[in-house]
């Protein structure tokens, strides 16, 4: 979703049970799970985050000791989106590793 094809309208939903977005949320850049139509209300639980990498591609893993960066080659085991967990295996070593997803395939863990 971008902000040419999303506006935010006050509407009554008080008869509804479901979380919506308001002034402070909002759901731009998010990809919508199911076919929107003009004029629907979009619910939190409609919406999830684009995924940024998918099963097999390759990713850099970087672990950061004592100041010291390390970086390497890896592949990823599962699809993920930017800031989600991720499991993935080192290509020099064949060890699988898990740590965060960040932009431009990088995955951060913690040693």
């Amino acid at each position: 979703l971008s902000d040419s094809n999303t506006s935010l309208e006050k509407r009554e939903i008080s008869a509804t049970h479901s979380e919506y977005f308001n002034k402070q949320q909002s759901p731009v850049g998010l990809k919508a799970k199911r076919p929107l139509r003009k004029g629907d209300i979009i619910q939190v639980l409609a919406l999830e985050k684009p995924m940024a990498i998918q099963r097999g591609d390759r990713v850099v893993v970087v672990a950061r000791i004592n100041g010291l960066e390390i970086r390497t080659a890896a592949t990823a085991l599962s699809s993920a989106a930017e800031g989600d967990r991720i499991r993935v295996r080192n290509l020099s070593s064949n060890k699988e590793l898990e740590g965060t997803l960040s932009k431009n395939s990088v995955v951060h863990v913690n040693i």
